[in-house]
């Protein structure tokens, strides 16, 4: 029905209709081959069998699959849901919570942007001029050795305390 535009719910109703006339058709036609049968040829000294109880049996069946079916495609798919990213919903609860597809779609996007990341640092290793910014980023980094001025009072005493 959706491949076509129509109405999902129209087409299941109509199906519906056309399995009972077809339900209803066939146990009647059943009830006269069972009348002329037990008639032995003579089909009107034996009553025709009341079929109307098994019937609607399987008109009850005929509906509820119809409403089953109507029910199936009011259900929102799990792909089409459109959920926010806020406090509630992270991205991490987005990870954990999506479709499985999306896992499919997902690992090699992760997996492409890791390997380029991994080649433009082997890249960026073999480059001299890198090489000299990271050596002048990691000596701006690195400790060294504080040489604060002494105060001319303390270097006093300290030369007092060495003469005696």
């Amino acid at each position: 029905a959706l491949e076509h535009d129509l109405d999902p719910a129209n087409s299941a109703n109509d199906a519906a209709l056309a399995s009972q006339e077809a339900v209803k058709d066939i146990l009647n036609k059943m009830a006269d081959y069972d009348q002329r049968m037990r008639g032995e040829g003579y089909p009107q000294r034996v009553a025709k069998k009341d079929v109307t109880e098994i019937q609607q049996r399987y008109f009850k069946i005929i509906q509820a699959r119809a409403a089953n079916e109507i029910a199936f495609f009011n259900l929102p798919k799990k792909n089409t849901i459109k959920l926010p990213l806020t406090a509630d919903h992270s991205f991490w609860w987005f990870i954990k919570h999506c479709h499985w597809s999306v896992y499919l779609w997902l690992i090699p996007v992760l997996f492409s942007l890791l390997l380029g990341a991994f080649c433009l640092g082997l890249g960026a290793a073999r480059n001299d001029s890198f090489l000299r910014v990271y050596d002048a980023v990691k000596s701006a980094f690195s400790p060294q050795p504080i040489s604060a001025p002494i105060p001319p009072a303390i270097e006093h005493q300290n030369k007092n305390h060495i003469k005696k």
